[in-house]
């Protein structure tokens, strides 16, 4: 699929093309009809995400991290990822999206005990991937190359689908404005339900008014650039924006940048978030948990994207009014 091909652009030289294969096939229509479907609904096994040891309390037991990142969750989440791992606004529940096997995978916590790694129901009857949530916790946004009703030809397109009563309801894609333009990355929502999304080489918006989405506009200079800017991370209140850029002609890797909304409302210049969280390759899906306390975000690993956290403070340390003199800053 054309559309997919994009996604070749932001690995390194070590990935290999059959990581782009194409997707895994799914079956059970008629049980996606039915409208609600429980995340525990899935027949997958998950054998392939077993552990031995029993994960309790916060973030599944994991020692916070300082301001130099850490691999998260290495025993459980071995495969490479294509979207970062999302908690709910509780911290009860966390999604993630792997590379090949386009389902979303979910975990939920009970009595301070987390459950196994299993595919969300629906994602057993379609292919998707690329999950993010709302800051709510409410939605769940996801992309899926599904031919959307208002096509005959399958394409990559956001959907959603929303917290019901035992589960999540049946996904529905966001309409045709919205998805005016592809997508090839996970999406970002602010509080307010505007959608960022990477389109091309350069970052979008769509505004959520009277119940449906406006025509994406484009986020403008400084943030897009004549360099490639993609995977964006809103906050929810729309303060700063982080996203990934690739300059073709330089390292040919995604680093990750931040940019900060002036009292004007205009963003500021970009700021690479450095050496120790931009190392010698891709870094990118920045995503950061609803407590404000953590940043993930995928880093390749051996020839693979890996997620990775690390203390949230660095975000401010860069914000212009606040960040030191310092030759030689990345």
């Amino acid at each position: 699929m054309a559309a997919r091909l994009i996604r070749l652009l932001l690995y390194s030289a070590v990935s290999t093309i059959t990581a782009f294969l194409a997707l895994a096939t799914c079956t059970g229509s008629a049980a996606l009809a039915a409208g609600v479907l429980r995340p525990e609904a899935s027949t997958s096994t998950g054998s392939e995400h077993r552990r031995s040891a029993v994960l309790k309390g916060p973030y599944m037991g994991q020692t916070p991290p300082s301001r130099t990142p850490r691999l998260f969750l290495p025993d459980v989440i071995t495969e490479e990822l294509h979207g970062c791992i999302v908690f709910t606004p509780d911290g009860l529940e966390a999604y993630w999206s792997p590379m090949d096997d386009q389902v979303i995978m979910f975990m939920k916590a009970a009595e301070g005990v987390w459950s196994e790694p299993e595919p969300v129901g629906f994602s057993s009857h379609m292919r998707c991937g690329d999950a993010v949530l709302s800051p709510d916790g409410r939605a769940l946004f996801f992309v899926s190359d599904e031919a959307a009703p208002w096509s005959s030809e399958p394409g990559e397109c956001i959907w959603v689908s929303r917290r019901r009563e035992g589960g999540w309801a049946r996904p529905e894609p966001l309409d045709s404005v919205a998805n005016s333009l592809g997508i090839h990355w996970p999406p970002s929502v602010a509080g307010d339900g505007t959608v960022y999304f990477g389109a091309g080489a350069d970052i979008y918006f769509s505004r959520f008014e009277s119940g449906r989405y406006l025509p994406p506009e484009p986020v403008g200079p400084p943030v897009n650039s004549s360099l490639y800017d993609a995977t964006p991370f809103i906050s929810p209140d729309e303060a700063y924006l982080i996203f990934s850029r690739i300059d073709f002609g330089g390292s040919h890797y995604a680093d990750l940048f931040v940019s900060f909304r002036g009292d004007d409302g205009a963003w500021s210049e970009p700021v690479s978030m450095g050496e120790i969280i931009n190392e010698e390759w891709h870094e990118l899906c920045p995503v950061v948990t609803p407590d404000g306390k953590h940043l993930f975000f995928l880093r390749n690993v051996g020839g693979i994207l890996r997620p990775h956290w690390v203390d949230a403070g660095v975000i401010e340390d860069l914000r212009p009014e606040s960040r030191p003199s310092e030759p030689g800053r990345r």
